[in-house]
């Protein structure tokens, strides 16, 4: 499954990430905060170098819950401030006072709120000792912000994952279990956003070379194929709809509601490029390839592999349409 490093930095030109937590207890009263210190990684999501991090200095077990502030503008590096909620009793001496107030906010996830990760956590523990098995030792958190949760469970059957992922992306457990017996991970139970997916061997592929990088575009293009004349079974699954009609009825509703961000020069050029939309689908389509099951994320990053093996993970962004949308990602692959 994933590991936390992302994205496109290289990471000898990203700062080092400095954080601060502020705790709250499980009702969310906030506690205070504890001492900056410097994380391992510099990326924002990943959390198990910050919980380790915290146990080792504090000798408090915390969850993170989501990212309330950062000096900068963009992922990643930098000052962070965190939101964490205390699992373990406070040692008074080491929390801080903390003068700042918490927004609620309707929209807000339900791993990134107090008690959230709990109750994922017992609905995974439930599942889990249904099938016979038992959590060994402490669950993990690996990931949280805004586009997913991800925990490492070792369990006496073997290491799992639970996965939590907004609404928008809660189509990826139904896609899974329409890949099942693909390279892709195995889904062995969702609820709702929730899903636990099995361990997949080997490490995310970053820095794949390009033989690597060629069979990852063979990898999805047989996962493409197998799609091709298919996809009403997909539709009912909530998929981002891609295809012709759509696409073209959507940029043109966005380009409509941001056009006073527009020039009346680049207000009549986007005019043209919508109008010539139908055109160039069609000249598509008469290439005789269509619509299909589109990943929506691909790249190196979102394969694992152990030299023998290759799975192509996060289809939380996928949806249907033409084949090529996903060629963004497989120019990167290919280098």
């Amino acid at each position: 499954m994933p590991a936390a490093r992302r994205y496109d930095s290289p990471m000898d030109t990203v700062p080092p990430r400095i954080v601060t937590l502020v705790l709250v207890d499980a009702a969310g009263t906030v506690l205070g905060a504890l001492a900056p210190f410097e994380a391992d990684t510099p990326w924002w999501m990943d959390m198990a170098p910050v919980v380790e991090a915290v146990l080792a200095r504090d000798g408090l077990r915390v969850t993170v819950l989501r990212l309330l502030a950062a000096e900068q503008p963009a992922p990643h590096g930098g000052a962070v401030t965190y939101l964490a909620q205390l699992d373990s009793p406070p040692r008074h001496a080491a929390i801080l006072p903390w003068a700042g107030t918490l927004h609620e906010d309707p929209m807000r996830h339900t791993y990134a709120r107090s008690g959230g990760p709990g109750a994922d956590l017992a609905w995974a523990n439930a599942f889990l000792g249904a099938q016979g098995a038992a959590l060994v030792g402490q669950p993990q958190q690996i990931r949280t912000w805004n586009l997913s949760s991800l925990w490492r469970l070792h369990t006496s059957l073997g290491r799992v994952w639970l996965k939590v992922v907004p609404p928008f992306f809660s189509h990826e457990a139904d896609v899974l279990g329409a890949l099942a017996g693909a390279p892709v991970p195995q889904l062995l139970a969702r609820d709702g956003c929730r899903m636990l997916l099995a361990h997949v061997d080997g490490t995310d592929l970053y820095d794949a070379d390009l033989s690597h990088c060629l069979k990852m575009i063979d990898l999805l293009v047989g996962l493409q194929s197998g799609w091709l004349e298919r996809v009403d079974e997909l539709l009912p699954f909530g998929l981002p709809d891609w295809r012709a009609p759509a696409i073209t009825a959507a940029i043109g509703a966005l380009v409509e509601r941001r056009a006073g961000e527009f020039s009346s020069d680049q207000r009549a050029t986007l005019a043209g490029f919508i109008n010539g939309l139908p055109d160039r689908f069609a000249a598509i389509a008469d290439c005789g390839i269509s619509d299909a099951l589109v990943h929506g994320d691909l790249h190196p990053g979102n394969f694992r592999g152990d030299g023998l093996s290759l799975t192509l993970i996060d289809w939380g962004d996928s949806g249907i349409g033409h084949p090529l949308l996903d060629q963004p990602g497989t120019s990167i692959a290919a280098g």
